[in-house]
C-alpha cells in the first residue's frame, strides 16, 4: 500500500493461514512508523496548515441569492458541503476531493508524509459553473466494478455529476449516460449492494428545492445498478416514498440478516426512515408460488414479527420498520453513522441534533422551541421526535435501546457531521462531532427581532447582519460499559468555527485514522492524527467473481418483480463486508460502507484498534454474498489486503432472536389492554416534571377462583375499569363477568390487592384509588373492597369495612404485622393531589373483628407526613421473625419501619444504612437473598442514568405564582447557584413578573435564581432534593445493616418500574427482572423509553452479570410487573402492564424447577409472610419470601418457585411460617411440577 520498509516474513500471500473453506488471497505489509514517540507530550491530532499540506481549496458562500430569493432553501436545507477520500490513482495512497459549494471543486493527490498535489485540471473534475446552483455533497465508489473509484457529485437546482475514473485518476463525466444527472436539492448518494448482486445500487437524499412550493422537501430516488454501473430509477418499486429535508443515509444491517437496511435522518418534522431491506431472493432460484407468498405477506404479519421482537421475515424489499425498531428520533436529525459501542458484534448507530451542550446556550433559543413543540404520545406507525442525539444500541431481537443521555452523548450542539471511529487505538469506538452554523438561527432574540419585521428581505437582513455560530468541534473517547468522555480538547479535536462533512482516512498509512473536515466558508481543516499508544491493523477489501450474479436484475424485477440472475464481478471495494476480529483483549466488528457522517465519503478502509493485543487470534470476514473467510494468528502494526475468490453460492440466514421470551398473552386470553383518557383534568399539569396520575394500571396474581391456577386482576384507569382474567383450562384465560368498577370517573385503581378479608378462605380484593383530578380528601379517594363469593365472583363489601382513607395510593401491601392470624393492610400515599411533591400521610390497617381499623396513630405514627409512597414490602429485614415494612419514595430516601414485635414500628432507616443511599426517584422494591448470607436483600427501581436529569436534582415548592400559591421550579445546579430548568417562555407564563424583568433570552439564561426571585419567597419555599438516581440492591452486611450498590449501567437505560426476583436460567442463583420507562414525561423533556426491560442473573454473592442474548423485549411503557406460573410446571413467567398498552404474559423460565403452593389457614390461605429457604449440596442458599403486594402497583403470584440441578439436588427446604415457627423438609427425591405443602 505504502513503500515501507520490506518484511519478507510477511509481505506474501497469506492463503494458507484461510481455512479450508475460505480461499481467499490475504497479503499484509508492515504498517508505516508513528509519527511520533509514546512518551510525547501535546494533543493527540496535529493541525498541519496550507502551507504544509498543499491544501487550499476555497469553500466559498458567496451567492447573493442565499440571503434573498433562496435564504429559505440555503438556511435550513443546502447548507453544508462534503468531502471524499480514497485512492483513484491506484499508488495506494488515498486522495481527497473537497466540494467548493460556490465554485470549482478541487482534487487533491497524495504525495505522501502528508503533502498533496492539486490534480484538479488534469482529472478533470472541477465540475461546470452555472447560475443558482451550490455543490452539496461528494462519494467515491467503484460504480462499475472496474477496480478503481468513480466520484460522483450532488449538486443543489443543478444536475448531479458522475466521474467515470480510467484507473489512473483521470475522469469522464457521464452522469446522464448512466441515468444518475438528477436534477433537484440533492444533498448526497449513498452506494450499496442492497440486493446482494455484487454491484452497487445507489440511495440519494434530497432536500428543500423550493419552500413555497413544497415547504416538505423533495423526494428521495433509488437507483438500481443493472451490473455495467447503468442505473435505472426504481423508487416506487423498491418502496421508497415521501417528501422531506435530508441530511444523511446510512447503510446499516441493523438485524445482521445479511442484507443492508437503510436510515433515512430528515430535518424538523419530517419523519425518519428505516428501511428494512426485505430482499430476500437469492441465487436458489425459488419457485413463482413461493416468491408470491413472500412477496404478498401481509403488513400486519411483518409488524407483528416486529411486535415479538423479531426482524420481518418477507415483504416488499424496503420497509419502513423505524417505529417497531426505535423508541424515538432526534427532531432535527442531521448526520448520523453506525458502529458497535459495546464490542458486542452488532453495529449500533449514533444521530446528531442540534441539542445544546450547556444549559446556557439552550435557554437562548432550543429551550424555548421545545416548550412549544406539542405533547407527542406513542401512537403505533409513528416514532416520536425528540431535540437530542440518539444513541441506539443493537440488540439481539432487531430492537434497538436509545442511551444518548446514559452514553453523554445526548447534547453535541449544532452538530452536522458525527462520525464514529477508533481514534485512540484502544479497542473501543470514539465519536466526532463538527458544529456550527452559518447564523444562530434559533437565538430567540433574534427570531423574536426577525418577527416585528415587516418584510421577508428585512427579516432576512437582520438574520444576515448577526455573526456566524461558531462552535467547538467536539470529540468523545470511549471509555467502555457504555460511557464516554469528552477529550475534545485534550485530543486536538476542539476546532472553534462552522464545520461540515468530515472523511477519516490514513494519509500517511501509519495505521490510525487521519481527519480532514470542510469549513463554512474557509479552507478545510486536516489533522494528523499522532496516537502514539495501541497496536492497530487496517484492511482494503477486494470483491472477487459471482457466479450467480445479476446484471438483468433490473428490467426482470420491473416487469415481473422477480429475479433473474446473470455473471457479474462481485462490488470491488467489499462495500458492505463485515470483518470480526478477536484478540486478547476481546472482539471488534466493522462493516465497511464508505458514505457516513454528511455529505462525505469515506476511504475503503477497515480500522482496528487492538490496544495491548499483539496478535490477532482471529479475523472473519462476512462478505455480502457467499461463504466468510476465517483466518487465524495474525500481526499486528499491519495493513491486510484481502480479496474474496470466486463463489459458488449466496447464502443467507435470518436473525431471529430467541424465543425463549416469548409474550404469550395473546394466545392466552391475558391480554387486556389500559386506555388513558388525555382529556381528564390534571392540576399542576404546567409544573410537573412527569404526571403523576398514569404510573398503572397494576396488577395482582393470584387464584381467585379455587382451581389452583392463578388469575390475572389489572387495574382500571381513570374512567376505564379494570379487568379480571379466570383460568378456564390449562393455559387459556377468559374474561370475568365480574366489572371491576370502583363507581367514579375521577379516579383509577393504584393497586389490585388480593387479600383474605373475611376468614372464608377465598382471596378477597381491595382496590385503593389514585389520582390527580379531585382534591385532597374527596371521597372518590375512598378505597373499594370486594369479597370473593368462593366461585371467583366478587360482591362489594359493606362501607363499614374500611375506615375513612380518601388517599391517592402508590403502594398496598397485606402482611400479618401482629400475628393475630389475620392479614393488615398498609396504603402507601403517592401524592397529595394538586400539591405535589408536598409530603403525604400514609396508613397501616390492623384486622379487628371482621374489619380494619385505622392504627396509624397507635402503631406507626411516623407514617403521617412520610412522604410520597411509590412502592412497599412487608419483609423481614433483620431476621427476627417479624414482617418489617421497607418503602420506596420519591423525592425521599428508601425508608425501613422496624416491627417491634407486633406493638409498633420504629423508623430504623439511618441505624440500618438505608437512608446513606441518598434520596432518589425510587420506583419500586423486591427482595432476595442475593449475596447468599442468609438474610434478605432488596433491589430498588429508580430513574436511572439516560435522562436528562442529572443527580443532585433539586425542585422548589413555594408561593411563586403572583397571588402568592404554591407552584414548582425545577432547577439546575451549575456553579453553586440554582438556575430554572424551564425556559422564560415556559416560567414566564407562571411567572408574569419573570417577562417583565428579562425582556432578552440571553440576559435570562445567565440569571441564577437568587437574581430573579426576592429572598423572603425562595426561604418560604420548601427544597427537595435527589441525590441518587441508579437502580441498584441494598446487600446485607455483616455488622446487620444494608449497603447500597449500583445495578449494571444496562439496567440504568431507562427509568426501572416493575420489579420482581426468581431464578430465571437455572443457576441456582436468584435473578432480578425488571420493567422500564417513562412515557407521561413533559413535551420539552421527552419521554425516557430507552429501556425494554431487563433480567439480571445474580452471581450468588451480591453482583448481577448481564447476558445481552438473553433478554426480554417489554417495550413501551412498562409499569407493572408480576409473577406468574402460566403452564403449571413450577417455573416462573412474567406478567407486564404497560401505561396505555396492552399487557404480556412472557415465558421466561426454561429450566428446571419446581413450585411450592403453601395451603394456609382460612386467614391467610395462601401463607403470605412466608420465607423458603433452599439448601444446596455445596451450602449455598437461596431465599425467598410469600408476599402480598411489592414492585410497582403489583403482587405476584403467592407459588414460589425453587430451582434445582437434578444432578446435585439440594438437600432441604427450611420454612418459616407467618408465625415465626420453622419446620425443615427434605428436598423430594422426584421433584414434583407443583409441590402442595400445608402450613402447620
Amino acid at each position: 500500500m505504502f513503500p515501507h520498509r520490506a518484511c519478507p516474513l510477511w509481505s506474501v500471500l497469506f492463503a494458507a493461514i484461510a481455512t479450508a473453506q475460505s480461499p481467499a488471497e490475504f497479503a499484509a505489509t508492515p504498517l508505516a512508523p508513528r509519527s511520533r514517540a509514546p512518551d510525547a507530550h501535546g494533543p493527540m491530532f496535529t493541525p498541519l496548515s496550507p502551507a504544509e499540506t498543499g491544501i487550499d481549496a476555497p469553500n466559498a458562500y458567496d451567492d447573493p441569492l442565499m440571503w434573498s430569493r433562496h435564504y429559505r432553501e440555503f438556511s435550513i436545507g443546502a447548507i453544508g458541503t462534503g468531502l471524499a477520500a480514497g485512492d483513484v490513482d491506484g499508488d495506494g495512497r488515498p486522495d481527497l476531493f473537497i466540494v467548493n459549494k460556490c465554485g470549482p471543486n478541487r482534487l487533491y493527490r497524495n504525495l505522501g508524509d502528508f503533502r498533496f498535489e492539486d490534480i484538479t485540471a488534469t482529472a478533470g473534475v472541477a465540475g461546470p459553473t452555472e447560475p443558482e446552483y451550490w455543490q452539496q455533497g461528494a462519494a467515491f465508489a467503484d460504480i462499475d466494478n472496474d477496480g478503481d473509484l468513480d466520484l460522483h457529485v450532488c449538486r443543489w437546482n443543478a444536475p448531479n455529476l458522475l466521474y467515470l475514473n480510467d484507473g489512473t485518476g483521470h475522469f469522464t463525466e457521464e452522469a446522464a449516460a448512466r441515468g444518475l444527472a438528477v436534477t433537484t436539492a440533492s444533498s448526497q448518494i449513498h452506494f450499496a449492494d442492497m440486493d446482494n448482486d455484487g454491484d452497487l445500487d445507489a440511495y440519494l437524499q434530497t432536500n428543500l428545492l423550493n419552500g413555497e412550493a413544497r415547504p416538505n422537501g423533495e423526494p428521495d430516488f433509488f437507483f438500481a445498478n443493472d451490473g455495467t454501473g447503468h442505473f435505472t430509477d426504481i423508487t416506487a418499486e423498491i418502496g421508497v416514498s415521501g417528501d422531506t429535508q435530508g441530511h444523511s443515509a446510512t447503510w446499516w444491517d441493523y438485524d445482521g440478516d445479511g442484507y443492508l437496511d437503510l436510515y433515512v435522518a430528515n430535518d424538523f418534522k419530517d419523519p425518519d426512515t428505516l428501511y428494512h431491506n426485505d430482499y430476500f431472493l437469492n441465487a436458489g432460484r425459488p419457485d413463482p408460488a413461493e416468491l408470491k407468498r413472500r412477496r404478498d405477506a401481509s403488513r400486519a404479519e411483518r409488524r407483528q414479527r416486529l411486535a415479538d421482537g423479531l426482524p420481518p421475515r418477507f415483504g416488499r424489499r424496503l420497509e419502513n420498520t423505524l417505529s417497531y425498531v426505535v423508541p424515538h428520533t432526534p427532531h432535527s436529525s442531521m448526520g448520523a453513522d453506525f458502529g458497535d459501542l459495546d464490542n458486542d458484534g452488532r453495529m449500533d448507530l449514533v444521530i446528531a441534533d442540534m441539542a445544546a451542550t450547556s444549559r446556557e446556550k439552550s435557554q437562548r433559543g432550543m429551550a424555548s422551541i421545545r416548550a412549544n413543540m406539542p405533547a407527542m404520545n406513542h401512537h403505533p406507525g409513528v416514532a416520536p421526535q425528540l431535540m437530542r442525539n440518539a444513541v441506539y444500541l443493537n440488540r439481539h431481537d432487531g430492537r434497538m435501546h436509545e442511551v444518548a443521555h446514559l452514553t453523554g452523548l445526548a447534547a453535541s450542539d449544532w452538530t452536522w457531521t458525527v462520525r464514529l471511529e477508533d481514534f485512540d487505538n484502544d479497542g473501543h469506538t470514539d465519536a466526532f462531532f463538527t458544529n456550527g452554523m452559518v447564523r444562530e438561527l434559533h437565538n430567540t432574540d433574534i427570531t423574536s427581532r426577525m418577527q416585528r419585521s415587516e418584510s421577508m428581505s428585512q427579516r432576512t437582513r437582520i438574520m444576515r447582519a448577526t455573526p456566524p455560530l461558531a462552535e467547538a468541534n467536539l470529540a468523545f473517547r470511549n471509555l467502555g460499559d457504555l460511557a464516554f468522555a469528552d477529550v475534545s480538547k485534550e485530543w486536538g479535536l476542539n476546532h472553534l468555527g462552522v464545520s461540515f462533512g468530515a472523511v477519516t482516512a490514513d494519509f500517511d498509512g501509519d495505521g490510525d485514522l487521519d481527519l480532514v473536515f470542510s469549513n463554512y466558508d474557509a479552507p478545510a481543516t486536516v489533522l494528523r492524527n499522532d496516537s502514539a499508544t495501541g497496536h492497530r491493523v487496517t484492511i482494503s477489501l477486494r470483491g472477487g467473481k459471482l457466479r450467480q450474479s445479476s446484471a438483468n436484475a433490473v428490467a426482470t424485477l420491473l416487469d415481473t418483480g422477480t429475479y433473474s440472475p446473470g455473471m457479474g464481478s462481485a462490488n470491488a471495494q467489499g462495500i458492505g463486508a463485515t470483518v470480526t476480529i478477536r484478540t486478547s483483549v476481546g472482539s471488534q466488528t466493522r462493516t465497511l460502507i464508505t458514505q457516513r457522517g454528511y455529505l462525505s465519503s469515506q476511504q475503503p478502509l477497515l480500522h482496528f484498534g487492538l490496544g495491548d493485543a499483539t496478535t490477532i487470534d482471529s479475523l472473519t470476514i462476512k462478505w455480502g454474498q457467499g461463504d466468510p473467510d476465517v483466518y487465524t494468528n495474525l500481526p499486528v502494526d499491519q495493513h491486510f489486503t484481502i480479496t474474496q475468490q470466486t463463489r459458488h453460492s449466496m447464502t443467507m440466514s435470518y436473525a431471529d432472536g430467541p424465543t425463549l421470551f416469548h409474550d404469550s398473552a395473546p394466545d392466552f386470553g391475558l391480554q387486556v389492554t389500559s386506555v388513558e383518557d388525555n382529556t381528564a383534568p390534571f392540576p399542576q399539569a404546567t409544573e410537573l416534571p412527569f404526571r403523576v396520575d398514569r404510573f398503572g394500571p397494576g396488577v395482582a396474581v393470584g387464584d381467585i377462583n379455587g382451581d389452583g391456577i392463578d388469575d390475572v386482576i389489572v387495574g382500571g384507569t381513570v374512567g376505564h375499569p379494570g379487568e379480571v382474567r379466570s383460568s378456564i383450562a390449562p393455559r387459556e384465560w377468559a374474561p370475568s363477568n365480574f366489572t371491576l368498577f370502583s363507581g367514579t370517573t375521577a379516579t383509577a385503581d393504584a393497586q389490585p390487592l388480593l387479600v383474605e378479608i373475611n376468614g372464608d378462605g377465598h382471596l378477597d380484593l381491595l382496590l385503593p384509588q389514585t389520582g390527580t383530578a379531585r382534591p385532597a380528601g374527596d371521597p372518590a379517594y375512598q378505597p373499594h373492597a370486594f369479597l370473593n363469593d368462593g366461585l371467583g365472583g366478587f360482591d362489594r363489601a359493606s362501607a363499614d369495612l374500611l375506615p375513612s382513607l380518601p388517599l391517592s395510593v402508590g403502594a398496598a401491601v397485606a402482611a400479618d404485622f401482629d400475628r393475630d392470624g389475620h392479614m393488615d393492610v398498609f396504603l402507601g400515599a403517592r401524592q397529595i393531589p394538586g400539591r405535589y411533591p408536598q409530603p403525604a400521610d400514609s396508613a397501616l390497617l390492623l384486622h379487628r373483628a371482621g374489619r380494619f381499623i385505622n392504627a396509624t396513630a397507635t402503631h406507626a405514627p411516623m407514617l403521617a407526613g412520610i412522604g410520597l409512597v411509590t412502592s412497599a414490602l412487608a419483609t423481614d429485614v433483620d431476621d427476627d421473625g417479624w414482617l418489617d415494612l421497607l418503602l420506596a419514595r420519591d423525592w425521599g430516601t428508601v425508608v425501613y419501619l422496624h416491627n417491634d414485635a407486633g406493638q409498633g414500628f420504629t423508623d430504623q432507616s439511618d441505624a440500618a444504612g438505608f437512608s446513606a443511599a441518598g434520596a432518589g426517584w425510587w420506583n419500586s422494591l423486591a427482595a432476595a437473598d442475593f449475596n447468599g448470607d442468609g438474610r434478605m436483600d432488596y433491589a430498588v427501581g429508580n430513574l436511572g442514568l439516560n435522562t436528562p436529569y442529572v443527580a443532585p436534582v433539586t425542585m422548589l415548592h413555594g408561593p411563586f405564582a403572583p397571588d402568592g400559591t404554591d407552584l414548582l421550579i425545577e432547577t439546575v445546579s451549575e456553579g453553586g447557584q440554582l438556575y430554572p430548568r424551564r425556559s422564560l417562555t415556559v416560567l414566564g407564563a407562571q411567572i408574569p413578573a419573570l417577562k417583565r424583568q428579562f425582556r432578552h433570552h440571553d440576559d435570562y439564561a445567565v440569571t441564577p435564581l437568587t437574581d430573579m426571585l426576592d429572598a423572603a419567597t425562595l426561604a418560604a419555599a420548601t427544597r427537595f432534593t435527589a441525590t441518587e438516581l441508579r437502580s441498584g440492591v441494598f446487600l446485607s452486611q455483616a455488622d446487620g445493616t444494608h449497603e447500597f450498590r449500583a445495578l449494571p449501567r444496562f439496567a440504568q437505560i431507562a427509568p426501572t418500574y416493575g420489579l420482581v426476583t426468581a431464578d430465571f436460567n437455572g443457576d441456582t442463583f436468584t435473578d432480578l427482572a425488571g420493567g422500564q420507562n417513562l412515557y407521561n414525561v413533559r413535551p420539552e423533556t421527552g419521554r425516557f423509553d430507552g429501556g425494554l426491560g431487563f433480567i439480571l442473573h445474580g452471581d450468588g454473592q451480591g453482583g448481577f452479570t448481564v447476558e445481552e442474548q438473553n433478554q426480554p423485549t417489554i417495550p413501551h411503557d412498562a409499569k407493572g410487573l408480576a409473577l406468574i406460573d402460566l403452564h403449571r410446571f413450577g417455573r416462573p413467567q412474567l406478567y407486564v402492564t404497560r401505561n396505555n398498552d396492552s399487557t404480556m404474559a412472557i415465558n421466561a423460565g426454561y429450566r428446571q424447577g419446581m413450585g411450592v403452593q403453601l395451603l394456609g389457614p382460612p386467614a391467610n390461605p395462601t401463607g403470605v409472610g412466608t420465607r423458603i429457604t433452599v439448601v444446596y449440596a455445596d451450602d449455598h442458599r437461596t431465599m425467598s419470601e410469600v408476599a402480598a403486594g411489592g414492585g410497582h402497583r403489583s403482587q405476584s403470584t403467592a407459588t414460589a418457585f425453587l430451582s434445582y440441578d437434578a444432578e446435585t439436588p439440594p438437600r432441604e427446604i427450611i420454612f418459616r411460617w407467618p408465625n415465626g415457627t420453622s419446620n425443615t423438609l427434605p428436598w423430594p427425591t422426584e421433584p414434583p411440577r407443583i409441590l402442595k405443602v400445608r402450613i402447620p
